[in-house]
C-alpha cells in the first residue's frame, strides 16, 4: 500500500486528528478521564495522563494508524524532555499540521525551516518571560496544584515532602501500607546513570522500582556471566532483587542476563557507574559507603566471584530508570560520612583546578541528600495507578519549576508569545498558522472546563488588561502570579509538536506493509 502527496498527508492526519481527540479531553483542570479496555479480561484503565492515553490507541486503518503513531512520539518526546506536558504537546501538533495542511502553494520544506526559526523565536521569548521559584514559596504548591489536576491533597503532599528535603531531594513513590496517603522522610542519593544497556529497558520497562534490594558495587569489567553467579546466587538464596552498578559489561553477558530475567531465574538489575575515570570509582565509592556495602576495586585483586552477603548493601527502595537511578531509605554510618566528607574537604583545599572542585562540590552535596517516599492509598489498583500517575506528572512538573522558573500558566504564555511574534517578526501565512496554533492550547482547556467555545480577540482583550483564567473557578482573575506553568514543561511541549509537525509537512510518501512483521531485506 502505497500513498503520495496531498492523499498520503490526508490519511496521516485522520489518525493525528482520532488520536489527538481522545487525548485532548485531559487536558487542563476539569479531570476528564478516558476509560481504556484491556485484553485477557484485565480490568479497564481509567486514566487522565496523555502519554498513556496515546500509547494505547491502536486504528484499525493502518494507514491513520501510522499518523497515531506519530503522535505518540509527540507525546513521548514531551515526556523525555521534561516529565508532563504530554497532553499539551499533542494538542499543539494537531493543531499545527491542520493549520499548515491549509496552507496552498507552500512547500512542506519552506514550513519546515519557518516553524524551526519561530521555535528558536518562541523559546527565547520564553525564557525571557520566566521567572524563578523558591523551595519555601507558594508557588511550589500552585505547580503541583495544576499538574495534579486540581487534587490539593496530591499537591499538599508533594509541595510539603519537596520543602522539607529541599530542592535537590530524592522522591520515590510507593503503595500505602498505612491505609491513608502518607510520606517519609530518609536518606537519598540519586546516580544520573541507569540501565547499562537501552537492551535491558525493552524487557525491564523505562522505570522499575525494587524493594529492599542487595548493592552490589564494582568497577570491574564483566566479560562473562559466571563472574555475576556467586551474587546471583546469593540472591536467589535471600529471596531479595539485587542490582549490580558496574564499570562495563559485554554483550553476551546482557544476553545472559536477559535470558535469566525473562524466565523468571533472577531478579536482578544491571547499571551503569556514573562519570569517568577515577571520578566513577569515587562516586560508586560513595553510594557503597551509604549504603553499607564494599567496594569491589579490581586494582587491590578484589574478584566479583569472592562477593559474600555482607560485601552488599541494601537499601529500602531502589527506583532505575534508562537514564536515572536513585536509592532511598538506608542506614548509613555516620562517622564513616563524616571521615568521607572530611577527606572531600582536603582535596578541595589541596585543588586549584576548577573543575576538579565543581566534582568534590557534587559528591559533596549528593553524600548529604535527602529523600522522601511517598505512599499512596486507593482503594482500587485503578485508583492507585492513577494517582501515582499524577504525582510523576507533578514531581516532574515541580522540579522543572525550580531549575528553571515558570510563565504565566493555562496556556495563556502563548498568548504572550504571539504578541511578541507580531511585534517583532515579519508576518507571513506561515506565521499566522503559528500563531493559530499555540493559542489553541488555551483554546481546548477552556472548551474542557467550561463546555463553550473561546474567540482569541476576547482572550487578548482579557489577557492584555491583566487577567488570566483560572481553570479552578472557571473565571477570568486579576494576575496575582498564583496561574503558573514550569517553562521547560512549555517549551518542552511547543519542541515535540514541532519537529512532528515536520515530518508530517515534508512528507510526500507513506508506504504500508499487509502483514504485521515487516520483511527487513
Amino acid at each position: 500500500m502505497i500513498y503520495h502527496g496531498d492523499e498520503a498527508k490526508k490519511l496521516l492526519f485522520e489518525g493525528i486528528d482520532e488520536l489527538a481527540n481522545a487525548v485532548s479531553v485531559t487536558l487542563g483542570p476539569a479531570t476528564k478521564s478516558v476509560i481504556i479496555d484491556r485484553r485477557d479480561d484485565l480490568p479497564p484503565l481509567v486514566v487522565n495522563d496523555g502519554v498513556t492515553v496515546a500509547r494505547h490507541v491502536n486504528l484499525n486503518d493502518k494507514m491513520k494508524n501510522i499518523g497515531a503513531k506519530l503522535m505518540i512520539e509527540v507525546a513521548n518526546k514531551a515526556q523525555q524532555g521534561a516529565g508532563d506536558g504530554t497532553t499539551s504537546s499533542i494538542v499543539i501538533a494537531q493543531a499545527l499540521i491542520k493549520e499548515c495542511m491549509e496552507l496552498s502553494g507552500i512547500s512542506g520544506v519552506q514550513i519546515r525551516s519557518e516553524l524551526e526559526i519561530l521555535l528558536k523565536h518562541t523559546e527565547e521569548i520564553l525564557e525571557s518571560m520566566a521567572r524563578e521559584i523558591e523551595v519555601q514559596s507558594k508557588d511550589l504548591y500552585e505547580v503541583a496544584l495544576v499538574s495534579a489536576n486540581n487534587d490539593e491533597n496530591i499537591a499538599r503532599l508533594i509541595d510539603t515532602a519537596i520543602k522539607a528535603i529541599g530542592k535537590e531531594g530524592i522522591i520515590t513513590i510507593e503503595p500505602s501500607p498505612y491505609g491513608k496517603d502518607d510520606y517519609k522522610i530518609t536518606n537519598g542519593y540519586e546516580s544520573k546513570k541507569g540501565y547499562i544497556s537501552p537492551l535491558i529497558s525493552k524487557v525491564m520497562g523505562k522505570k522499575k522500582n525494587y524493594e529492599n534490594p542487595l548493592l552490589v558495587f564494582s568497577n570491574t569489567e564483566v566479560n562473562n556471566f559466571s563472574e555475576l553467579l556467586p551474587a546471583l546466587e546469593i540472591s536467589v538464596e535471600e529471596k531479595r532483587p539485587i542490582i549490580f552498578m558496574l564499570k562495563s559489561v559485554t554483550l553476551p553477558v546482557i544476553n545472559s542476563y536477559l535470558m535469566n530475567q525473562m524466565n523468571g531465574n533472577i531478579n536482578a538489575c544491571l547499571l551503569q557507574a556514573e562519570d569517568i575515570s577515577f571520578w566513577q570509582d569515587e562516586r560508586m565509592g560513595d553510594l557503597a559507603l551509604l549504603t553499607g556495602a564494599n567496594f569491589y576495586d579490581t586494582g587491590l585483586n578484589m574478584k566479583l566471584e569472592s562477593l559474600t552477603l555482607e560485601d552488599m548493601g541494601t537499601c529500602g527502595v531502589a527506583t532505575v530508570g534508562e537514564n536515572f537511578s536513585s536509592f532511598v531509605d538506608f542506614d548509613k554510618d555516620d562517622k564513616l560520612l563524616e571521615e568521607r566528607l572530611n577527606a572531600i574537604e582536603v582535596d578541595i583545599s589541596l585543588s586549584d583546578n576548577e573543575f576538579y572542585q565543581k566534582k568534590y562540590y557534587d559528591r559533596m552535596s549528593r553524600l548529604k541528600g535527602h529523600g522522601a517516599v511517598i505512599y499512596i492509598h486507593g482503594i482500587s489498583e485503578q485508583e492507585i495507578r492513577n494517582k501515582m500517575d499524577r504525582i510523576d506528572d507533578c514531581l516532574n512538573a515541580t522540579r522543572a519549576a525550580l531549575n528553571n522558573g515558570v510563565v504565566v500558566g493555562a496556556g495563556l504564555a502563548f498568548y504572550e508569545v504571539s504578541n511578541r511574534i507580531r511585534d517583532e517578526l515579519f508576518i507571513n501565512d506561515i506565521t499566522c498558522a503559528y500563531i493559530r496554533a499555540i493559542e489553541f492550547v488555551f483554546c481546548k482547556l477552556f472548551y474542557n472546563v467550561t463546555g463553550r467555545e473561546s474567540k482569541p480577540t476576547s482572550v487578548h482583550n482579557n489577557f492584555d488588561n491583566g487577567y488570566v483564567f483560572n481553570g479552578r473557578t472557571r473565571e477570568w482573575v486579576e494576575n496575582d502570579n498564583t496561574i503558573i506553568d514550569p517553562v521547560d514543561v512549555v517549551k518542552s511541549s511547543l519542541q515535540a509538536a514541532v519537529s512532528v509537525a515536520s515530518y508530517v509537512m515534508t512528507a510526500d510518501c507513506i508506504i504500508g506493509v499487509k502483514d504485521e512483521k515487516m520483511q527487513l531485506l
